[in-house]
This record gives structure tokens, sequence and C-alpha cells, in this order.
């Protein structure tokens, strides 16, 4: 019998993170409310943890959002967003020059990451350029070629993504910046989100169709892991959050419904993805300072970039999936005139193309308020105690 002297309940239960996809090693089925948190990573696109920045949401370990990523009071604004990535690209590069720093940018090719990179691109001198690295791989060179050709080849200095290694002697040199959490600016793109699309649905309320998303989410919809019940069971508890939020009447419709899941639930673990992702040596700490300022620092995550989406929530959807980040797209054309990226871009999954090195190393389970990873080793006993925590997490929970 485990109790709460063994450290690694307070590692978990005070962590910045719990990668559940390795959670499945551990093969709890006992217990269905444990299927169904392990099938919650499935569902949402390139989520590894799953915390609420507002309201009640109760998890296995019940560890706790991060301040440094805490929801701003909701109100209207009027800014374009074209404006706010010119400001906070300016910003920001000041803020480097400021502190003697160079600027690197975690780029995959993709929407979020380009807008990012053609903010500094856009604003700078051309004499600054020598003040930005841009960290990439052959995924996305080959996801956005032209751009790579036109914009960065031979022109800015690049990092493979494998040489990176973030610690603290290089969030003392760089500014560490990526396009998360764009998705949870412009909504999710998952398959449900599609299929009422498709539909034309994706407009009506989202309480008189509760029903047909609690069958969608059903085990077939998650890769087969044996959670009967599950769809009910998530839809539910994202409803009693959103009404607990106080805003179940503004987010009215289907795909509100569906951004909700994303802007609350996602927008830490998006923000701390280089953590998570990047080559690294996960034994050593990443010190409080540091991480704090990397949060600042984090490009989306200010709170006109949040009151932005807020303001703008019945602008985010159109008929089509392919108007999902309008927005974004327009602010790249105006930079790179490609009219062909601008027609055909659609979003990807998160997990192909820059981050498909992650595979190489072995994985932590737990990543402590430091981001100190927790691991399982066969040949640990320490591991082997953290699996009996794990497991006695997922066994009493009743979520």
């Amino acid at each position: 019998m485990l109790d709460n002297k063994n450290p690694y309940f307070k590692k978990i239960t005070s962590s910045v993170l719990i990668d559940r996809q390795m959670i499945d090693w551990i093969k709890i089925y006992k217990n269905p409310y444990a299927n169904y948190w392990q099938a919650i990573s499935t569902l949402l696109v390139g989520v590894t943890d799953f915390r609420a920045r507002s309201g009640k949401f109760t998890t296995p370990w019940n560890a706790t959002s991060n301040k440094f990523y805490a929801m701003p009071k909701f109100k209207f604004i009027n800014d374009k967003f074209s404006n706010l990535m010119d400001q906070r690209a300016l910003e920001l590069f000041l803020k480097a020059k400021s502190q003697n720093k160079r600027i690197a940018i975690l780029w995959s090719g993709g929407i979020d990451s380009t807008c990012v990179l053609i903010s500094f691109l856009k604003n700078l001198k051309k004499v600054d350029y020598e003040n930005l690295s841009v960290v990439c791989n052959t995924s996305s060179v080959l996801e956005n070629y032209n751009f790579y050709k036109k914009f960065l080849s031979n022109k800015i200095h690049c990092i493979h993504y494998n040489q990176l290694n973030v610690n603290n002697e290089f969030l003392d040199e760089y500014i560490l910046l990526h396009g998360d959490p764009g998705d949870c600016l412009f909504g999710p793109s998952s398959s449900m989100y599609k299929y009422f699309i498709n539909r034309g649905e994706q407009l009506n309320p989202w309480r008189n169709h509760l029903v047909k998303m609690a069958e969608l989410l059903e085990p077939s919809s998650v890769h087969g892991i044996h959670a009967p019940g599950f769809g009910s069971w998530f839809t539910n508890k994202i409803t009693r959050n959103l009404e607990e939020s106080g805003q179940a009447d503004y987010i009215s419709t289907i795909a509100d419904w569906w951004w909700w899941t994303y802007y609350n639930f996602k927008w830490e673990f998006s923000c701390q993805r280089p953590f998570f992702y990047t080559e690294r040596d996960f034994s050593k700490s990443i010190s409080t300072d540091r991480l704090e300022e990397y949060s600042k620092n984090v490009f989306f995550n200010t709170e006109n970039f949040q009151l932005w989406t807020y303001s703008n929530l019945k602008n985010h959807i159109n008929k089509e999936f392919t108007f999902h980040k309008k927005p974004a797209k327009d602010y790249i054309f105006e930079f790179t005139k490609d009219d062909v990226y601008n027609k055909n871009k659609t979003k990807v999954n998160a997990y192909s193309g820059n981050f498909d090195y992650k595979i190489n190393f072995r994985f932590p389970i737990v990543y402590d308020q430091n981001w100190v990873g927790y691991g399982l080793d066969r040949q640990s006993a320490d591991s082997r105690l953290l699996s009996k925590t794990i497991t006695v997490f997922l066994e009493k929970y009743k979520g």
C-alpha cells in the first residue's frame, strides 16, 4: 500500500506535465475512468497533458495549472490580428536586444510558426536578421519549401532540431519562440469538428448536439481504446467546466464548444511544448526564474492575443475547413505573395514532421516543477515505485 510519504506522490501532484502516452505502458484497464483519461490524448490533437485554466476539472493526479499561463479576464477588444503580430515581434526583438540575447524560432513549416517567423522578417531591418536563428529540420523545409528557399536559405542562421538542447545555458543566450499555442487561438482541427463542418452544423447551438457529439466520441473514434461510455463522460465533463466558467451562453455553437476544449485545456501544454519535444537532458532542471521568463516570452501567451480570440470567436469558423486560421494565412500571404500556400495549406497533425525525432530517446512519464523528467526503467527500483504510484492514482480515479 502506497501513502503520501512516497516521494513520487508529490512529484506527480505538483508536476508541470504528465505524459499520458507513456502511461499506456503501465496497462491499467481495471478502472473504466482510467481508460477514459488515457483516451483523451488520442482525441485532442497534440495534447499530452490536459489541465483546466478556468473552472474545475478533476484529473487522476490533481495537478494544477501553472499561474504563468493563467487565463485573463475576458473582455472585448478591437485589435487586428496583424497589428498584434507586428507589435509582439517588435516587443520581443527590443527585449532580446536589451538583454543581449538572440531570438531562436522553432519553425515547423506550418501556419502558426511561419506566421511568427514572418512577424520578425517583416518588421526588422535586414541588418537585424543576424540576431535571428531558425530551428528546423528536413520535414520543416519540405512542408514549406518555397518559403525556405526564398526567405531562409543562406539568409537566416538555421539550427537543426537535433542540435537544440533547451537548458539554462540556452535560455540565457536565446529568447525561445514557437508557433504554439496558435491552434488554441483559432480552434481545433479534430475529426469531430470537421464532421460538423462537412454537415454544415458547426454554427448550431452546442446544447442541441451533445448526444451526437457523445456518440461520435465513442471508442471507435478514439483509436480502439476500451472505454465504453467515454463520449458521454467527456462531453459532460467539458460542459460542466464551461458552465462553471460563466461563458456557456457566449460560447454558444458547436465550433465554440470545441474551441473551449483547446483554449482552456490545451493552452498550457502548447506553451511548454519545446521542453517536451526537444532533445535535452531530462535529468537536469531548468531554474524557476528562467521558466517564468520563458513563459512571458511565448509569442502568443499574451493577454491581447487571448482577448483577440475571444472577441473574434464568431469569425473563426466559416463554411469550409480551408478557411481555418484565415487571419494567420492572410498575414503570411501579405508577406510572401505565395498564392499556392495560401489556398491549399491546412492544419496537419502536430506529431508529424518537425517532432519526429522524439522517438530517439527514453521518455519521462512525469516532469516536475523544474522540468526534471522521471521515466520507466526496468532496472531501476525508483522507476518501479513510479509505476506503482501511477497505478494507484489511476485505480483510485473516479473522474
